[in-house]
């Protein structure tokens, strides 16, 4: 077994939330480098914007060559085109179409009926909530020269040929390949999938492309890009389309009052099959030479990634995500196989030994002749790719790892934390050994990955205390991150996290469990309710908690309270001055006072609204001790339902949030406020009742 050893490391302050004399941290104490980007505000001498925006740190050549590249191919193209002007005949992109419509010039291919451009041809995809087949005609009266459909659609009146086919998701991928000129071939193209480490894994990857002086492109949950170019869906770079609101605040509010406008956003970790090409069309004719895409299970089981040709594949892990989606663990697992079979036939899969399904995607591998290379962090698994040694702090990771080809050892510091981690790094090794990169070029590009949006990502105001955003939202990823925090030293783990709704119902009793086995305080909130009742996804979540915990406090039968829910929808009841002894007062004690004892009893609270819940949490930390926000991660909204229970974004941001809060809890503390238990009391707290009236 790998050597690890842990600890919370780095300096620590003698008091809390330690300052200099303006209220600021100095900027020394910032755990990441790099340089502030245009428009940053510094919030205790940390650049503010950098983190929330997910800049990064690049070499100097890669992006003066995509710059130069880009003024290039856009002096041969109108202005603002990044992608080429395409015009060929519709039998050369669909075989199948005869007579005069095989000669019909196309410029333009799409699935959405509302964006039909010049000679477009529309393809009837059928999705999870709506059909194109039920759009062709208002594709027809759009513009379209061509219809591409799996069943009829109607046209009447309106002369476009309709082209049928077996499957319209697999001829628009294949067609999209032909349309575009096969981009992913001209790119060295890497693809990761797994539930969780898909994100870190592609940055890390990116770190070594870009390392060894590629031009890179990012296709992934937090951004599409190039270089330091973020992309839209459409592969132009991006430029926000109306004014942020949200630009000078210094915080978010509660999430309904804020709203989401001018914001980068990325509808889907893997775009569909046409965008795919069209991004990576986007990205070669700006000089891209390399590429790094996520593959999500629901892009792999729809045919997204279809005709992407995948130089190496990397299989992280898999765990319970997705069922809403899926229906099974079995049926979840083949679609992540399904990168496998997109592997080219000289590339390499690369596989995570230490999950229990990893002999299926070896197996997948070798079936197609491909090279396969495993990574491990145990230094005994007979892994090609494994940690010797890892030293693990809240700070960094330090990690020797052996190259069983070559009999070499690669030393690595990195400032990305805990297990899932050095999972994640073996991962990229495993890539760049495939790749034939070198162990300084590899060491250096993970290096150079100084963090990643929203995943073990620090929140340092100089407290005396550890405030970490990771994007766990799944029951493995939360346990990953609780265990790791607890290994590392944390005094006590205080843990705040939600479910999103209208999702699988499934995992919130388990996540719930984890949250409670594996923390010292939960605070249960609010992730993306959507348009399901938020009190409904809490009741899933909390009654996964111990069955110990609801036989030690018995409700009254009289209250009939059940007492793990959000105390602020709890009306408080009046105690009559007349009634003086303690067994006739016990029975007027409020709903909210009963749940609020009880709460503070077991350190399990329901705060229904996050923007309350992470400062509840941070107010309740002390010395040594980790507050976890988990679930969102570098997510910058909350998905609510409007007065007319549709889904709408709001503007919301776990990090910022961490920022303001561990701010705001100088003042609050400093002027006398006990934040350690709710309700915050100034002073010396009086309870409404002697707690033996309670017990």
């Amino acid at each position: 077994m790998a050597t690890c050893r842990q600890g919370l490391g780095g300096p620590r302050g003698r008091r809390r939330l330690v300052l200099d004399g303006k209220g600021r941290v100095p900027a020394s104490s910032s755990p990441r480098r790099g340089r502030t980007t245009s428009g940053s505000r510094l919030r205790g001498g940390f650049p503010v914007r950098r983190v929330l925006e997910g800049t990064r740190q690049r070499a100097e050549r890669p992006t003066a060559r995509v710059s130069a590249a880009s003024e290039k191919s856009s002096s041969e193209q109108p202005a603002g085109a990044v992608v080429p002007r395409v015009s060929v005949a519709l039998s050369d992109i669909l075989p199948e179409a005869d007579g005069p419509a095989a000669q019909l010039q196309v410029e333009n291919l799409s699935n959405d009926s509302r964006v039909i451009g010049s000679n477009c041809v529309f393809f009837c995809i059928e999705g999870t909530q709506n059909d194109g087949h039920d759009f062709a005609a208002q594709a027809a009266e759009n513009g379209a020269i061509a219809v591409v459909a799996s069943k009829q659609v109607d046209l009447e009146g309106l002369d476009v040929p309709v082209l049928f086919v077996e499957d319209t998701q697999s001829r628009l991928a294949a067609a999209s390949k032909a349309f575009y000129g096969d981009p992913s071939s001209k790119l060295k193209t890497v693809a990761v999938t797994g539930t969780n480490g898909k994100t870190t894994t592609t940055w890390l990857v990116r770190g070594i492309l870009e390392e060894a002086g590629f031009i890179t492109g990012m296709v992934g949950t937090v951004e599409y890009a190039l270089a330091e170019h973020r992309l839209d869906s459409e592969g132009k770079i991006w430029e926000s389309g109306e004014e942020d609101p949200t630009l000078q605040m210094q915080q978010t509010l509660p999430a309904h009052i804020v709203p989401y406008f001018g914001k980068y956003e990325v509808q889907n970790t893997t775009p569909d099959a046409l965008q795919v090409q069209k991004i990576m069309a986007s990205m070669v004719n700006q000089g891209g030479e390399a590429v790094v895409m996520e593959a999500s299970s629901h892009a792999l089981a729809m045919g997204r990634c279809d005709n992407v040709d995948v130089n190496v594949g990397i299989f992280t892990n898999l765990s319970r995500e997705h069922m809403d989606f899926h229906g099974d663990m079995d049926s979840y697992e083949q679609a992540k196989l399904r990168l496998f079979e997109l592997i080219s036939t000289n590339g390499t899969g690369v596989v995570n030994l230490d999950d229990p399904v990893s002999a299926s995607f070896i197996e997948v591998a070798r079936r197609r002749g491909l090279k396969v290379l495993t990574f491990s962090a145990n230094a005994s698994s007979g892994a090609d790719i494994t940690c010797l040694s890892a030293e693990l702090s809240l700070f960094q990771t330090d990690m020797v790892v052996g190259v069983r080809a070559t009999g070499s050892e690669v030393e690595i510091t990195s400032s990305l934390l805990g297990h899932a981690n050095v999972s994640n790094i073996l991962g990229a090794v495993a890539a760049g050994v495939a790749m034939g990169y070198p162990n300084d070029v590899i060491a250096g590009g993970i290096q150079s990955t100084e963090f990643v949006p929203g995943r073990y990502e620090l929140i340092n105001e100089g407290q005396d205390f550890a405030v970490l955003v990771d994007y766990a939202h799944t029951p493995d990823a939360l346990a990953n991150v609780l265990d790791d925090v607890k290994a590392m030293g944390a005094k006590r783990v205080i843990t705040v996290f939600g479910c999103g709704g209208c999702r699988d119902t499934g995992k919130r009793p388990l996540m719930g469990k984890i949250a409670h086995d594996k923390s010292d305080v939960v605070f249960v909130t609010s992730d993306n309710p959507r348009t399901e009742n938020p009190d409904v996804v809490i009741d899933d979540i909390v009654s996964g908690f111990s069955a110990e915990l609801y036989e030690k406090f018995q409700v009254d039968k009289e209250l009939g309270l059940h007492w793990l829910q959000d105390i602020h929808n709890l009306d408080p009841v009046y105690i009559p001055e007349t009634t003086t002894r303690r067994w006739e007062k016990f029975k007027y004690i409020g709903n909210r006072s009963r749940a609020q004892y009880l709460q503070n009893a077991v350190r399990r609270y329901v705060v229904q609204e996050r923007y309350y819940a992470i400062r509840l949490a941070i107010g309740m930390a002390e010395e040594g001790d980790a507050v976890v926000i988990a679930g969102k991660g570098h997510e910058d909204y909350q998905i609510l339902a409007n007065d007319d229970y549709q889904a709408v974004k709001s503007w919301f941001d776990d990090r910022v949030e961490s920022y303001a809060a561990l701010q705001e809890m100088v003042k609050i503390q400093a002027a006398g406020w006990r934040t350690d238990e709710l309700p915050w009391t100034w002073g010396k707290p009086e309870l409404p009742i002697d707690p033996d009236d309670i017990e």
